[in-house]
């Protein structure tokens, strides 16, 4: 049989978010901030091969960003349940 002991470990929480693009730090209470993080392995054959890039961008950097694709990410907006009975 099992006995379990609690314990106590630290861990690593963001304190602040700054984006990549414009070095603002973005305000708010996080989990409930917005904007777009980015974390990339890198695999074979890339000029990256074994690096592991990870990056936060604001809403208004990433507006400004996708006006540059040639090709636009798609987009679905999600309803509310109350927008969704009308």
């Amino acid at each position: 049989m099992k006995h379990y002991k609690t314990i106590l470990v630290e861990k690593q929480v963001p304190d602040q978010i700054i984006c990549n693009c414009c070095g603002k730090t973005l305000e708010g209470q996080h989990p409930y901030l917005d904007y777009l993080h980015i974390q990339k392995q890198w695999g074979y054959d890339s000029p990256y091969d074994g690096e592991t890039h990870e990056m936060d961008i604001c809403p208004d950097c990433y507006a400004k960003w996708i006006q540059t694709f040639k090709i636009p990410p798609q987009m679905e907006t999600e309803l509310l349940p109350e927008e969704a009975e009308e």
